[in-house]
């Protein structure tokens, strides 16, 4: 038992840092024109360091023999309490600031899908004590003993060099979203060599927009999983990554509603895939909440790892294909989409040609024929996506099923294998419009407890008697006390 501990003093140095810098820097700036303003800032500063210290002093935290015990004796009192049964995973954090104090902290999730996304309990407190809580609360919650945090290098179910992290920050971007940041790109590129008014300004703007769309991302990839680990003991899976901020977390398989293999069309291309987990009850970090079990590599190599860190997710499986009806519904909702756009750019056309627009024209040479290029370019490549949107829409989705689980084949450039175990079903939705009921199909809404809330996955166009078996099995399996879906809320 570990009773009555306070968080690290720096903790008060964390909170209050920014908001003290930020008045004293207002303090400054007035301090000559408006004495008083300057001084009633450095009393605000001041009074903010107070409150703050006051509340660290205020709150303890206490680790009984079968619960969490939080008392906060601040401007309100109160007390939570959590049992160890209800907490779903434990997670370590530390940034530069906790690596420059030496401390750690501790995030513990509670099983709710509610608000898993911040941390129910939180507390910062030395390495050395971190580690003895971690410990603690580890063995109440799994039952055994914790696994050792120096873990030897061939205990890891997978493991990633820094090579291979920078290739899966890359390839695991969105299609769109790689496509977007390089048509800025090529677009600041073109407009910087032809003959255009403030042709620099557009290169800088683009390029600004291809940073912010594609670099960006990538470089919080490639910090976020640097020294990427996982490993399983028994029936709890444990986590490890970070270069700036050090991450760890555990959770039990028990608490894995879904997981997801997720196949970007330029990691396809290569062969590769990666996996993610959809977990009730854990901030995997900076409110991301869906954990990345295994980075991108070769499909072969991913099954491996899957049937040695999940093998309750996997199953044979014979996948049936979206019913030929879907052709003749995706190509419609594709024809109207290629209709609108084809009668915006045929306005846009006519518009840049009247005569209204010449005195524009002529005094910004070379701006119509980029407009015209731009307009045509942007609508070729719409209508190439359309096309390819409805071939792969049609070819790639499918399902399958087994006892106690099922599997929804989903996306178009992006593809996605989401696995969902009938017993984390909340909600199953079926929709078909006037079409789609003629051919007797229909589309399905998956809605599960996450972290975030709820988490959906939509399906393709099938025959809805699949969706009503769906539905038949999960009412069976909550008759016949089966269902565990609701335990994750208790």
């Amino acid at each position: 038992m570990i009773e009555s501990i306070r968080n690290h003093p720096s903790v008060v140095i964390k909170n209050c840092l920014f908001s003290v810098f930020a008045l004293a820097v207002l303090a400054i700036m007035t301090m000559d024109e408006q004495p008083k303003i300057s001084v009633l800032l450095i009393a605000s500063s001041l009074v903010v360091v107070v409150i703050m210290i006051r509340a660290w002093k205020l709150t303890t935290y206490s680790f009984m023999e079968d619960r969490i015990v939080v008392k906060k004796r601040t401007a309100f009192k109160a007390d939570r309490t959590i049992p160890y049964e209800r907490l779903s995973s434990v997670n370590v954090v530390r940034g530069v600031f906790e690596k420059i104090f030496g401390t750690t902290i501790l995030q513990f999730n509670v099983n709710s899908g509610v608000n898993a996304s911040v941390p129910e309990v939180s507390i910062c407190v030395k390495d050395d004590v971190a580690k003895r809580i971690k410990a603690y609360v580890t063995i109440h919650m799994y039952n055994h003993d914790p696994v050792s945090e120096e873990k030897v290098e061939y205990e890891y179910i997978a493991s990633f060099s820094p090579i291979q992290v920078i290739l899966h920050s890359i390839l695991s971007q969105s299609t769109y979203t790689l496509l977007v940041g390089f048509f800025f790109l090529v677009y600041g590129i073109f407009s910087s060599i032809s003959d255009v008014v403030g042709s620099k300004a557009i290169l800088s703007s683009t390029l600004l927009l291809f940073i912010i769309q594609t670099i960006v991302p990538i470089l919080g990839q490639i910090i976020r999983y640097f020294n990427f680990k996982v490993y399983r003991d028994e029936d709890t899976i444990y986590l490890q990554h970070g270069l700036l901020t050090n991450y760890r977390s555990s959770f039990d398989i028990s608490r894995v509603n879904a997981f997801s293999i997720k196949k970007p069309f330029f990691a396809r291309i290569m062969g590769m895939a990666y996996l993610e987990t959809d977990v009730v009850g854990i901030n995997a970090i900076s409110n991301d909440v869906t954990p990345t079990l295994c980075l991108v590599m070769k499909e072969k190599k991913l099954d491996e790892i899957i049937k040695r860190l999940i093998p309750e997710f996997t199953y044979p499986q014979e996948i049936t294909k979206q019913s030929p009806g879907a052709n003749s519904l995706i190509f419609g909702k594709s024809a109207v989409v290629a209709v609108f756009s084809t009668i915006i750019v045929a306005l846009s056309v006519m518009i840049s040609s009247m005569d209204i627009l010449d005195e524009f024209w002529d005094s910004n040479p070379g701006f119509e024929g980029l407009f015209i290029i731009t307009v045509i370019l942007t609508y070729s490549v719409l209508m190439i996506l359309l096309i390819l949107g409805w071939r792969l829409s049609v070819r790639n989705k499918g399902y399958s099923c087994c006892e106690d689980k099922f599997t929804f084949y989903i996306g178009v450039l992006d593809l996605e294998e989401v696995t969902i175990r009938y017993d984390c079903v909340q909600i199953l939705e079926t929709s078909s419009g006037y079409f789609a009921r003629r051919k007797g199909l229909s589309k399905c809404t998956i809605s599960m407890l996450s972290s975030s809330g709820t988490k959906s996955v939509k399906s393709g166009y099938f025959r809805t008697d699949i969706f009503d078996d769906i539905s038949f099995k999960l009412l069976t399996r909550i008759k016949d006390g089966h269902y565990f879906g609701n335990k994750n809320n208790q």
